[in-house]
């Protein structure tokens, strides 16, 4: 793959190992995946992404990790219309100076169309018993965050 270019390409098609179709180029970025995202047309941008910090209910933690890998993850990605990628992460053991936490879960949720209609899509599975919550789940010990993209993505 190549670098990606210093300026935002439009006509960026992302997937590695995949040929583009005709009219578009192969760019390397980041990605939550780790393999690359596809972009297959130019309004397929990245719109946001919705971080979750979370800390399980007390002695829940097995369970909150089995239902959060393996049920909640997947719900959400069915969900038409929804986020378009998603990972979980653990906070790192050893961290920089002067850093601390008090969530040691992490999920990022990539969004690609309108930020609005995503969160739409996904209250309403919610509302409709889709997207069921566990009770190792502690809304109280959980911080939400959307962000926003500032720029392109820089690679090496």
């Amino acid at each position: 793959m190549t670098q990606a270019p210093k300026e935002a390409d439009p006509a960026a098609y992302v997937l590695a190992d995949t040929k583009p179709p005709a009219g578009m180029k192969r760019v390397a970025i980041a990605s939550m995946t780790g393999t690359g995202v596809e972009l297959s047309k130019p309004d397929d941008a990245l719109q946001g992404l919705y971080v979750v910090f979370a800390q399980p209910a007390d002695g829940q933690e097995a369970e909150f990790n089995r239902w959060y890998s393996d049920q909640h993850l997947p719900d959400l990605m069915a969900v038409p219309g929804g986020f378009t990628a998603a990972r979980r992460f653990r906070l790192a053991p050893e961290q920089r100076p002067g850093s601390q936490s008090p969530f040691p879960y992490m999920a990022l949720y990539e969004i690609r169309g309108n930020i609005q209609e995503t969160f739409a899509a996904v209250d309403c599975a919610k509302a409709r018993g889709a997207v069921p919550l566990s009770p190792a789940f502690a809304a109280e010990r959980t911080a939400t965050h959307l962000w926003l993209p500032m720029g392109d993505w820089q690679t090496r």
